[in-house]
């Protein structure tokens, strides 16, 4: 899903049968000592309610499309072991 609400924060990208979301981060080069922080807290609550949060760069997207898309991918399938099947 693209721009999902999870309930606190909007994600970029939601990878719901594996518990995914992607955070394209556009302004890294200016990341703040606080921003980081709050990256690492949000991403301590995602894992806390059982998600995995990556983020991604935008300018690795920019120039690495191909190699980022079979990176994301490679995440997935190694998640999927981990789904319990219902």
């Amino acid at each position: 899903m693209l721009e999902w609400w999870d309930g606190k924060k909007s994600v970029d990208i939601a990878i719901s049968r594996v518990k995914l979301n992607i955070q394209i981060d556009t302004e890294y080069q200016m990341l703040t000592h606080e921003q980081a922080m709050n990256n690492l807290e949000e991403t301590m609550h995602s894992f806390k309610n059982g998600f995995t949060t990556i983020r991604i760069p935008h300018v690795v997207i920019k120039h690495y499309l191909q190699e980022t898309v079979e990176s994301i991918l490679g995440i997935i399938e190694g998640l999927k072991v981990n789904v319990k099947v219902i």
